[in-house]
């Protein structure tokens, strides 16, 4: 027979001794927080404050609207624009009204280059290696001209046409017929006190027709491949009875400096100074020179053959005449400190209207091949496509209104990457055209965006096929990555021909939290309609599934040394800025302050900016940064467990609670237990930190209850080591 037994109730205990983060979801793993702030992961596991910040304060403030505050570091110094100045360390740059007003209402993008510093869309740089504080222009949009200018044909070292190009087609031809001709030589030239002088024409064997004109009447000398020179002549001392060996001349001689061909091509010259004697009609040589300087060089040749006009080039490599797509234009009078180089690409305008038209196109930008700086004034030489030189139809008048413009794009966000700049823009422009572009400045100069002359320092731009707004950019591994809400775009490439444009069709970032792209260890890190998302350059990652369902917006990021730093408002515009340890891929909360902006540099910085203007740096010490700032000396902390006790089995329930903690010199610590989810947090334990660092045992005995939570809210270092929960079972016999 049996008799009826009683079994003993099963007890248990279960310990939490590692701390896993902030889990703002309905149900939490065991170790994660429901809430949290100036929580660590610098001791994990254990649970423990965050460490001291110093704060700083913006020596130059900002007078701006706090969204549009934008700053980088720079050389160990702090850049930012203050809605007024663009500062750089102690320095303060103002910018003109004019200035001021390209960038109100529009995003702005603070960024280095080189050794500049650039202020988009207000289109202004600082040289942060100039001894001279200014503000210097992106663009130029000037009137240049001091007077009237007449735009000629020139060679490419500024030399007009009729100094470099020798016309003629004088068999039996009058004087003054100038068809085909060789561009190397001064022509055209007189010998003081007279009024002979001499011309040359090309001939369609590619040698030279040398003319010599006395009373009217050709007479003719050859010579082959004459490069003539003229600086020289003010040697020569005139005499009515000239001795040609010690370089004398009377009227009516004309000198000719002419390098006659040795060697193949035009590889090797050599130098031979004539006297056309116009009473003899003979030709007195005076020396014979060498030359080895093949800088200046030029030789330029209008071949006429079958009444077609083509402008050619001699080449040494192939000892041909080659055919030129473009030939250049010289334009005088400059004023000085004009804001142009060379390399600059610029539109030349009169009334609106494009002077030196190419094809008819009115937009085009002509590329300054050389500036030539003068004493009073600077002449520019400008690539165009070759004309009828004959005619000389590329000269123009050019008045004291022109406008000379080096135009900068409108751009919604910028980066640099590549040593270009890079922009992109969605919208309408001033002709109500739909742009919506990506672009590159010309490599290595900020300042040029409409370079195009077939090398690899070209500008680019790309037209996208792909509708909306660009929502923020980034530059990652020397390559740019722009964003729209539902689109990545990429652009991968050494130069210009070779850039090709990748499209991910994945979370993008969104609208009004450009500031939340931040680049940390080789991953792009942003704020997406949908949450937190990382972009390793191929795959896009939603990280965010801890951080609840809210629905937050308004986001800025920055971060370093594996943590990315992000600060947004909630649906009721209530602010919250959380850490994401790269790591250890969990989340924290830091505190509920609204950043406007958050830099950091790779050995560590990290600098949060509040509304006020007041600086916090949660990294390293940023003193040789920022100057010495004030020093917090214990940080308020506080962390809540989600509901426990649902998910035990057999009816399990909570008999005690021993909270260990180790508690630091002046730490204080407060723990806290809400019973069945009330508003109600009865106090049950405090522990002070006094003497020595020391490890304090809690025992707290709950009531019965379905579910409670954990509270703790601290001062200082009191670090909490484990939370052990002893289990009993309720019902748990059997008879």
């Amino acid at each position: 027979m049996y008799r009826p037994t009683i079994e003993a109730a099963e007890n248990s205990a279960e310990m939490i001794s590692t701390f896993l983060g902030y889990n703002h979801n309905l149900i939490q793993n065991i170790g994660e927080f429901w809430d949290m702030e100036n929580i660590s992961f610098d001791n994990y596991p254990v649970l423990s404050p965050r460490s001291p910040v110093s704060k700083y304060t913006l020596n130059n403030g900002f007078s701006n609207t706090a969204e549009e505050l934008n700053m980088i570091i720079f050389n160990n110094k702090i850049a930012y624009f203050n809605g007024s100045a663009l500062v750089y360390g102690d320095t303060s740059y103002e910018l003109s009204e004019e200035q001021l007003n390209r960038g109100r209402g529009k995003h702005i993008s603070l960024i280095s280059f080189g050794t500049n510093i650039i202020l988009f869309p207000h289109n202004v740089y600082i040289d942060t290696a100039s001894f001279v504080p200014e503000i210097l222009e992106l663009g130029v949009n000037k009137k240049l001209l001091d007077k009237m200018c007449i735009v000629k044909n020139c060679s490419a070292d500024g030399k007009t046409v009729y100094e470099r190009i020798a016309l003629g087609e004088f068999s039996n031809a009058p004087i003054g017929q100038h068809i085909g001709g060789f561009v190397g030589s001064y022509t055209n030239f007189s010998i003081p006190n007279s009024s002979s002088f001499c011309v040359f024409e090309m001939q369609k064997d590619g040698g030279l027709q040398v003319y010599a004109n006395y009373a009217g009447e050709l007479n003719n000398v050859k010579i082959h491949h004459l490069m003539a020179t003229y600086e020289k002549i003010d040697i020569f001392k005139y005499s009515e009875n000239p001795d040609y060996s010690k370089n004398e001349y009377t009227d009516g001689d004309i000198l000719i400096d002419a390098s006659m061909q040795i060697g193949v091509g035009w590889q090797g010259y050599r130098t031979n100074k004539f006297y056309l004697s116009k009473n003899k009609g003979e030709l007195f040589p005076l020396d014979d020179i060498v030359i080895n300087d093949y800088e200046n060089v030029y030789a330029y040749w209008i071949d006429t053959t079958d009444n077609n006009e083509i402008f050619k080039m001699y080449s040494n490599s192939s000892d041909t005449w080659v055919a030129l797509t473009s030939g250049y234009s010289i334009i005088s009078g400059i004023s000085k400190n004009s804001g142009l180089k060379k390399g600059d690409s610029i539109k030349i305008l009169q009334n609106g209207v494009n002077l030196i038209k190419h094809n008819d196109d009115e937009t085009q930008f002509y590329y300054i091949y050389n500036y030539v700086e003068g004493e009073e004034s600077d002449s520019i030489v400008i690539r165009h496509i070759a004309y009828d030189l004959k005619n000389d139809k590329t000269t123009s008048v050019l008045q004291s209104d022109t406008d000379f413009i080096k135009e900068i794009p409108q751009f919604d966000y910028v980066v640099s990457a590549g040593n270009r700049v890079w922009g992109c823009r969605y919208g309408y422009d001033e002709n109500h055209k739909l742009v919506n572009q990506i672009y590159a400045s010309a490599q290595g100069d900020a300042t040029n965006w409409n370079t195009y002359i077939a090398t690899d320092a070209d500008s680019f731009s790309a037209t996208l096929s792909f509708e909306g707004e660009f929502s923020g950019a980034a530059a990652m591994n020397g390559y740019p990555y722009f964003f729209k809400e539902n689109a990545i775009f990429g652009i991968y490439g050494a130069y210009p021909s070779a850039y090709q444009l990748y499209t991910y069709e994945y979370q993008g970032c969104e609208l009004q939290s450009h500031k939340s792209i931040a680049v940390i260890e080789g991953n792009i890190f942003f704020k997406s309609p949908n949450g937190i998302c990382v972009f390793d350059g191929s795959n896009c990652v939603n990280i965010s599934a801890n951080l609840g369902n809210i629905e937050y917006h308004n986001a800025v990021g920055g971060g370093a040394i594996g943590k990315y730093f992000v600060s947004m408002l909630d649906e009721n515009n209530q602010p919250a800025t959380f850490i994401f340890d790269i790591n250890k891929q969990m989340w924290l909360k830091l505190d509920n302050i609204k950043y406007q902006c958050i830099v950091s540099t790779n050995s560590g910085v990290i600098l949060a900016v509040n509304k006020d203007g007041g600086i916090i740096s949660f990294g390293r010490n940023a003193d040789y940064i920022c100057g010495v700032g004030e020093n917090e000396k214990y940080v308020k902390w506080f962390a809540k467990t989600g509901a426990i006790d649902y998910a035990y089995p057999n009816s399990k329930k909570v008999s005690n609670i021993m909270v260990r903690v180790l508690a630091q010199v002046d730490s204080y610590l407060e723990v806290y237990i809400n019973y069945d989810s009330s508003d109600v947090w009865e106090q049950v334990c405090v522990i002070n930190g006094t003497g020595i660092p020391q490890t304090v045992t809690a025992n707290i005995i709950p009531q019965s209850c379905d579910h409670y939570a954990l509270k703790f809210v601290g001062k200082g270092r009191a670090n909490v080591i484990s939370i052990s929960n002893s289990l009993r079972q309720e019902r748990g016999t059997s008879i």
